[in-house]
């Protein structure tokens, strides 16, 4: 693992948001949709969002984080 990065999400990253989503899917741990286009609406550009911020190694994301 190289450094850790955090920054704000931008509508670029919704595959990435959506890669961390599925792999909950896969895990039992998300029922809701885990598509780039549900990640794009819900987190990184939702009318409410304050912000999105990503963890990221490289150009991999490992998490997120989103405030509404």
């Amino acid at each position: 693992m190289s450094d850790l990065i955090l920054r704000q999400a931008t509508s670029y990253d919704a595959p990435g948001i959506a890669g961390v989503l599925q792999a909950l899917v896969l895990a039992d741990k998300r029922s809701k949709p885990a598509d780039a286009g549900f990640a794009e609406t819900h987190y990184v550009s939702h009318p409410g969002q304050i912000q999105c911020l990503l963890a990221l190694d490289g150009d991999e994301v490992l998490g997120f984080q989103s405030l509404k």
